[in-house]
């Protein structure tokens, strides 16, 4: 089945966004004596806690993908499924259920066989916790011990779409208590140690089925702060790193290091809450719209290193809309529209956001806000803190983003759905959103794309957010490290980097 290849790029998801990377320099010891430099990957946030199914913040995804596996793989070129542990597929004709023949080879990481039992407790558990990668899915059952059904509740086309992205893990059956803090996968590496606020090792697992680790141990350690991240790459004491805007002219000019680069994919935008007296109102929306400069955004937030955005979707995922012609600044005009909509004189509003992250982003939209008459009143949090007050839609503005491989992730947040799901940004309840949306679900290709794209068209007639900018991507790392890809997420899953010979 073919896929965008940047849809499928970008998924890896996003994993690297928000933290950093990097590696150190140890030795262990191979299988064949010989000594090989332990690679250390720097995180932003500590590595608490690891449930595939609960934590989706990006640092975690650099042990979903080294440590376990899925049902299928993609393969960026061609835009095709590929084997994962399923080697093969079959979808019935009226997409009511779904067939994975599975590996007879696959051991877990303490030694015990695969079997689809594992496969069936991981769907079971996946629906229980709502974390969206079996979108009306039913349940799943095991035909034989390699062979698992998928039955739908009704037919949905992104279901196979999420059985190769990081989250969707398949884990050992019964392990859902414990996977958390116990990680227990059939991946290339292990875990190896953990000392909990310190350090997680993870080392090459020499059974596995696959291609094999190319490096004997990767070791994750916090580094929260970007520019420190940078310094210790540079003082050798790190191998890679995820760099911020600010610091990739200083990491150029290090002969020491090298930068890679890619488009990103996660839009940093304005959310409304749809059910507040002045956003309620499609002009108020709209003059808002008109009165953000996305040009001071991008020269100050992200020091240029982007670009602006028109649209809900990006214009590096699969399914943007190259045809919308995003609001220009025009101040004269949000005025008129202000005006238009009952309110000459401005309004108070409160803008909801994670600080410091977008201290930036606040205060700049507040300067222009000013210039209409809107005074906004900052309420930045800590990061947590934020998530809450918008995923429960307690906020009236907030600042946030999204990253994803599929313009689903970005339209679907219109869908009523999310009144119910803990993800309520827009507060938005309109069914004939819903009934266009809901369309997504039994196309595919081209069929699906030109929903996307009338989505789109909708999102931005209604000026249900206000895109602001898309950074690019930015990794430094040492120059004898070799197989480090960037994709449009900003991730990499490590299971392919080596040293240069």
């Amino acid at each position: 089945m073919k896929k965008n290849w940047l849809r499928m790029l970008s998924v890896m998801m996003c994993f690297l966004m928000v933290f950093g990377l990097m590696t150190g320099c140890g030795s262990t010891a191979t299988d064949e004596g010989t000594a090989e430099k332990q690679v250390v990957i720097a995180t932003d946030v500590e590595l608490k806690s690891l449930d595939p199914m609960g934590n989706w913040s990006g640092a975690c995804y650099f042990i979903y993908w080294t440590c376990y596996d899925r049902l299928l793989n993609y393969d960026y070129e061609t835009g095709e499924f590929q084997p994962g542990l399923a080697t093969d597929w079959e979808v019935s004709e009226d997409g009511m259920e779904y067939i994975f023949h599975l590996r007879d080879d696959v051991k877990w990481h303490d030694g015990t066989q695969f079997t689809a039992k594992d496969v069936v407790y991981t769907v079971a558990r996946g629906i229980e916790t709502s974390n969206g990668n079996y979108p009306k899915v039913d349940h799943a059952e095991a035909i034989d011990d390699y062979t698992v059904k998928f039955v739908m509740q009704e037919p949905n086309s992104l279901v196979m779409d999420k059985q190769w992205i990081g989250d969707s893990a398949v884990i050992k059956d019964g392990s859902g208590d414990t996977i958390a803090t116990e990680i227990m996968g059939t991946g290339p590496f292990k875990v190896k140690e953990w000392r909990v606020g310190e350090h997680l090792i993870i080392e090459a697992n020499p059974d596995y089925w696959g291609e094999k680790a190319q490096v004997q141990e990767i070791k994750f350690v916090c580094y929260p702060e970007a520019s420190a991240r940078l310094m210790a790459v540079q003082a050798g004491d790190l191998d890679i790193t995820s760099i911020a805007p600010a610091n990739v002219k200083a990491a150029m000019e290090d002969e020491n290091i090298y930068v890679v680069s890619a488009p990103g994919t996660y839009l940093r935008y304005v959310a409304f809450n749809h059910g507040n007296e002045y956003l309620s109102n499609k002009l108020v929306r709209q003059a808002i719209n008109h009165a953000i400069n996305k040009e001071d955004v991008l020269a100050a937030a992200i020091e240029g290193m982007g670009v602006t955005a028109d649209a809900i979707v990006p214009t590096t995922v699969g399914g943007h809309n190259p045809d919308i012609e995003g609001y220009e600044y025009d101040i004269e005009k949000a005025k008129a529209l202000l005006a238009e909509a009952g309110y000459p004189d401005g309004f108070e509003i409160e803008l909801t956001y994670a600080s410091p992250a977008y201290d930036l982003y606040a205060q700049i939209i507040q300067a222009n806000l000013k210039e209409v008459g809107i005074t906004v009143k900052l309420d930045g949090k800590e990061s947590a803190a934020a998530s809450e007050k918008i995923n429960a839609a307690q906020h009236e503005m907030c600042l946030t983003g999204r990253g994803a491989s599929d313009a689903n992730y970005y339209v679907n947040v219109m869908h009523s759905s999310h009144l119910t799901d803990g993800r309520n940004q827009l507060n938005m309840n309109d069914p004939e959103i819903d009934e266009l949306l809901n369309q997504i679900f039994v196309t595919e290709g081209a069929e699906r794309d030109a929903i996307y794209k009338e989505a789109q068209v909708v999102a931005h007639e209604e000026a249900v957010i206000v895109p602001l900018v898309v950074a690019n991507n930015y990794y430094a790392a040492n120059k004898d490290i070799e197989g480090l890809g960037v994709i449009p997420t900003g991730g990499n899953d490590f299971r392919f980097i080596k040293w240069a010979e």
